[in-house]
């Protein structure tokens, strides 16, 4: 009764207030996502990755509503391949509350739980009052500044009041939101973030043993092979790697053959087509 109250007490505080960090500086973090993901935002920023972090709770409407936004950005943003990566970190709910929200909503961006994942830690660090929030971070900073120490190795800490376009929190909330193109506009009128028509942006293949179409594909992708025949196997992979289905049948070399798809959800993956001579990997979209 008492988190459904907070809850309520948060979803309309979050209405009325303009959400943000007041700090100008990140603070290091390690994230453990629903999928066992791991990420270090020190890491992330030495790859010169531009790092968004959508703070929520699961109770929230409001969240809720910006999630789906985020998570629709994530995709036409490239999905953590390109210039950006967008973490959702969650705040107060356990790993299984997430994969609910997850799953009941669509999200596709990956998740860090509050009370698994740290997710709770870092909107502590952030010092995140109200929900949602959506903050950048850059990977350009002041030389004198120490992320993952956290500190400032010049005498006169005023100086940085003067050349405000170097902290590395480059937005401190994203808002209003009111469409995914609110997101999309202001990371990429502002910042080099890139936006990808086809999620990946994905050039075609040269020497590849097969060819796939539909591609993105719904419940059904068709295998046409070049070189890979006899007993073959497809074999599924999500964005972490996992194997998530598979599927074997017979192969004639330049024939095409009908794969179901209706068991797998709507994203990424890899489909990895084998035999025992051969094996080649392609990128399949599922919408």
């Amino acid at each position: 009764m008492k988190k459904y109250l907070l809850a309520l007490i948060l979803s309309a505080f979050s209405l009325i207030t303009f959400a943000q960090t007041p700090l100008r500086f990140a603070k290091d973090f390690t994230a453990v996502t629903t999928t066992q993901d791991t990420f270090v935002l020190t890491e992330l920023l030495s790859q010169h990755k531009y790092v968004g972090l959508e703070f929520f709770f699961a109770e929230s409407f409001l969240c809720k509503e910006t999630s789906v936004m985020v998570s629709q950005a994530y995709e036409q943003l490239g999905r953590n391949e390109h210039e950006l990566i967008i973490l959702s970190i969650n705040v107060g709910n356990d790993s299984a509350q997430c994969r609910h929200y997850i799953d009941s909503l669509g999200i596709q961006t990956p998740v860090v739980p509050g009370t698994w994942g740290n997710g709770d830690t870092i909107a502590h660090r952030f010092d995140i009052q109200a929900f949602p929030t959506f903050i950048l971070i850059s990977p350009d900073t002041l030389d004198f500044y120490d992320l993952a120490l956290d500190t400032i190795t010049i005498p006169d800490s005023t100086m940085y009041d003067t050349i405000p376009y170097r902290y590395n929190i480059a937005i401190d909330d994203v808002w209003p939101i009111y469409s995914v193109s609110d997101i999309i506009d202001t990371l990429t009128n502002n910042f080099p973030i890139h936006q990808y028509t086809s999620v990946f942006d994905l050039p075609k293949a040269q020497n590849h043993s097969f060819t796939m179409y539909p591609n993105p594909a719904k419940n059904l992708v068709y295998i046409h092979s070049y070189d890979i025949e006899n007993e073959a196997t497809a074999r599924f992979y999500n964005i972490s790697g996992q194997i998530v289905g598979e599927q074997k049948f017979v192969l004639k070399a330049g024939e095409s053959i009908p794969v179901d798809l209706s068991s797998l959800k709507k994203g990424v993956y890899i489909l990895e087509l084998f035999n025992s001579q051969k094996t080649d990997q392609q990128k399949l979209i599922i919408q």
